[in-house]
């Protein structure tokens, strides 16, 4: 599963990548720290899933997730938050998922497993 990460904090990044370099299957092959930018390089890098930080700079994430949607090939898309309450609106806005950060990693795991069956 090719993993696309579009979060701004870069200690979040690394650990993600490590998390996943665990994960037999799991390949983080971009990243984003802002909105700008991200469609063209998704759209050049063939990801598999998009793990999307909710309060990404750059955009209205509901305008970007609309965007995200309409590529030919798009990537399942995680939002990613601390904030629970944001759930709706990403999952109204065209997320596939919403995780909490504060959760545990086996619960992000369990979710692009899940996705894992439906892309391969």
């Amino acid at each position: 599963m090719l993993i696309f990460l579009a979060e701004p904090d870069p200690n979040l990044r690394i650990g993600l990548q490590l998390l996943f370099q665990q994960e037999p299957g799991m390949h983080v092959i971009g990243m984003a720290i802002q909105a700008e930018g991200l469609l063209i390089q998704l759209k050049a890098s063939g990801a598999d899933v998009l793990l999307l930080e909710w309060q990404l700079p750059g955009t209205s994430m509901k305008d970007l997730l609309t965007d995200i949607k309409g590529l030919e090939l798009p990537p399942k898309i995680v939002v990613f938050s601390v904030n629970p309450e944001v759930e709706s609106q990403a999952i109204s806005a065209g997320a596939d998922a919403f995780i909490s950060k504060d959760g545990p990693p086996d619960e992000l795991l369990e979710v692009l497993r899940s996705f894992k069956k439906t892309v391969n």
